[in-house]
Parts: structure tokens; sequence; C-alpha cells
């Protein structure tokens, strides 16, 4: 692995392999999809949860190891870790969702939605995100910090196991379903199936990540910019696929959740889990990072407003989601340039 990304070393070799590697992650991407969609059906899980829970935690991985590896190896939170999965949260909590609206097949300008599901997400997002700012207030993250974060995420899997029986003591199995998404296939198929894409993802996210920052550094942008636009936006690839797949494929259900969830993830998990490994409290400025925590609030507001809308999810409503991505992005811009 070494091996490869040591040949990124100037601008025009990474550029070739973005390109290359994103196409690749397309290509893994539906294969992912389709094996998490035959597990969920199999399963007989209802495809928000499965959405929430085995697509958004695959999609994540990414983001997992970059903070995992940023404390572990580089021995920094604030620039890699923090940043990287603050700057996804919001990626993925506005453009993921405007991207699945997007593709979801047909004229009808309504999409029907399952709003108890976004409720529930929305719901347990907020706990992350609350939880993140008293620690943020506090000054520092330490131990405790990624106990509570990982306790938020083991009540989320309890909520979902709920619902999960429910929906299985009420729900048949869905038989033509599944022999429509090739049923045949074995468990142990469908786990190889599921190993070989997450370790494909690593490797191109690695590979991606890797060329990302040879152009910020050929083209002298800031670390800031690097950490919450093109690191963030990278990692996320691989939730925004496999939301734009399910939505294609119908499932508007299962696209919303993973955004969502793959957020939950992404803060209780993601940042939980290699806070259980540091040596000493990472000591956080409140202050500097008030604008981002600011902008996790101020998008989650937005995309709610526009998927639990009472006359339902309109197209044109999306519009909201963008602006607010275009804000962040200015105002990450600003920050990196020393303008704010």
């Amino acid at each position: 692995m070494g091996i490869i990304t040591g040949m990124i070393n100037n601008f025009y070799i990474a550029i070739v392999a973005i390109i290359v590697a994103t196409y690749l992650l397309n290509w893994i991407a539906d294969l992912l999809s389709d094996a998490l969609h035959l597990v969920g059906l199999k399963l007989n899980i209802p495809h928000s949860v499965r959405g929430a829970t085995f697509d958004a935690a695959a999609s994540s991985l990414p983001e997992f190891f970059t903070a995992l590896i940023a404390v572990l190896v580089h021995h920094q939170f604030n620039d890699i870790g923090f940043g990287t999965i603050a700057g996804s949260g919001i990626f993925n909590v506005l453009l993921i969702p405007m991207l699945a609206i997007m593709a979801f097949k047909g004229k009808n300008i309504n999409i029907n939605l399952n709003k108890k599901g976004v409720l529930r997400d929305m719901f347990f997002y907020s706990l992350a995100i609350s939880i993140l700012i008293y620690f943020t207030a506090k000054g520092e993250y330490n131990f405790t910090t990624g106990v509570v974060l990982i306790s938020v995420y083991v009540a989320y899997l309890i909520k979902l196991y709920i619902e999960t029986k429910k929906h299985q003591s009420q729900v048949e199995e869905r038989t033509e379903e599944i022999e429509e998404a090739g049923g045949d296939k074995p468990y142990s198929k469908l786990l190889g199936v599921t190993l070989f894409c997450l370790v494909g993802i690593y490797v191109l996210i690695d590979i991606i990540i890797k060329a990302a920052l040879v152009v910020a550094a050929t083209l002298n942008i800031p670390t800031i910019i690097v950490s919450l636009i093109v690191l963030a936006s990278a990692t996320s690839i691989p939730d925004t696929m496999l939301s734009i797949k399910s939505s294609k494929r119908g499932d508007i259900d299962g696209a919303l959740s993973n955004a969502v969830g793959s957020n939950i993830f992404d803060i209780s998990i993601c940042l939980g889990v290699p806070l259980l490994f540091i040596k000493n409290p990472v000591l956080i400025n409140f202050t500097e990072n008030m604008g981002i925590i600011a902008f996790l609030l101020l998008s989650m507001f937005a995309t709610a407003y526009v998927l639990l809308h009472k006359k339902g999810i309109k197209k044109k409503n999306i519009i909201y989601m963008a602006v607010t991505y275009s804000s962040f992005l200015i105002y990450v811009v600003l920050v990196g340039l020393k303008v704010v």
C-alpha cells in the first residue's frame, strides 16, 4: 500500500489517481450496495434500519480510520481527526440527502418517506452533537468523552433493534424482493463480498487522501481547508455513492438513513473510540471551533426542514441544503485565508 501512495508525488499523478480511484470506488459501491441490500432483505430488516447501520457503518470506515490514525500514528486530533469528521458530518447531512433526492427516479416532486425514521435519526444525531458541544465548551476531550459518545451509539443500536424486532413480527419475509436481488447467494459469499469491498474502500480512500494532500500542497491550500473540505469530502465518497445507489433503486428511506446514520456513527464512534486511546486530554478551543459546531447544527436544521416538510419532500427545496453547504465552504475558505 505504501508503494502505491509513494508513487503519488506530483500534481498530475495525483489528479489521475483521484479520477481512477473515484471510478473504482463507484464500482465497489455498486457491489457493496447490492450485498448490503440483499443482507437486509434476507434478515427482514427495515430499509431505514439497514441504511442507518450496515450502510452507515460500512461507508464510514474511512472517517473511523482517519481519526484513529490521526491519534495513534500522528498523535494529533484537532487538525486531522476533529476537522475531518466535523466537515464530513456537514457534507453527509447536507449533500448526501440532496444528491439522493436528486437521484430518486420519476418526475413526481413529492417523495414518500418514513418520517419516524428521520425523527429517530435526527434525535440521536442532535444528542451526539449536544454532547460534543458540552465537552467542547469544557475545553477538552478525554476518555470520559469517548465513553459518553459511544454510549449514544449503543442506545441508538438498541432503539434500532427494537424497531427491527417489531418489524419482523408484523411483516412477512420479502421472498419476491429477495429473489429479484439474487437471494440464492449464501451469507458466506455476501460476507466475502462485503469484506472485499471494505478493504477496497480503505485502499482507494487512502489513495484519494494522499492525492488530495499532494494537490493541496501544490496549490498551497491551508490545513483547515484540506481537513474540513478536501479530506472530509474524500472520506464521504462511499456514503454518497451508497445513498445514490439506494435512491436509484427506489429505497429513499435507506438512502437518507445512511446519510444521517453515518453522522451518528462518525461523531459517536469515529470520535469516541480514538479518544479511548489518547494518553492526555485533547485541548479544544471552543471559540475557534464555534463556527464549525454552528454549521453542524445549521446543516441539521436545514436538512430536517426539507425531509420533514408537511407536504412531503419536494425536490426544489434542496436549494436550502445547497445554500447552507455553499455558506459553509465560504466560511472555511475565509477562515483558512485568515479573513475571519
